[in-house]
């Protein structure tokens, strides 16, 4: 029987002029060429392969997210919604995904791996 990594988000929490803004973003499994492939989309002078970056990390690794328009409505945790979010507020959840996912896993609790743990906390 071989070993299957269990998924594992992370909770980010805005801070300063975004606080109160909370996201949840998975931080494992994600397979290294995912990781390459947006690395090399960030460090390109291409727009359109830097907004593609962005779309890839709305749709593979934000989960939800408590974010709203003007309007009250709900923005969409995906590609299309990180398109709709403000620059700084996409900067502080792409921070905190990478803090998250830099940071040692939580111990297990009673046998079971926890299943969110606060980007903030790091």
């Amino acid at each position: 029987m071989g070993f299957h990594p269990q998924e594992r988000t992370a909770l980010v929490v805005g801070e300063d002029a975004y606080a109160g803004f909370e996201a949840t973003v998975l931080i494992s499994p994600i397979p290294m060429s995912f990781v390459f492939e947006i690395q090399e989309q960030m460090a390109s002078e291409d727009r359109a392969a830097i907004r593609q970056a962005f779309i890839a990390f709305g749709d593979r690794i934000l989960r939800s997210w408590n974010l709203e328009d003007a309007n009250d409505a709900p923005i969409p945790a995906t590609g299309a919604g990180i398109l709709l979010a403000d620059q700084g507020l996409v900067g502080q959840l792409i921070k905190g995904w990478g803090d998250a996912t830099n940071a040692p896993p939580l111990p297990s609790v009673n046998g079971r791996e926890p299943q969110s743990i606060p980007a903030s906390a790091h």
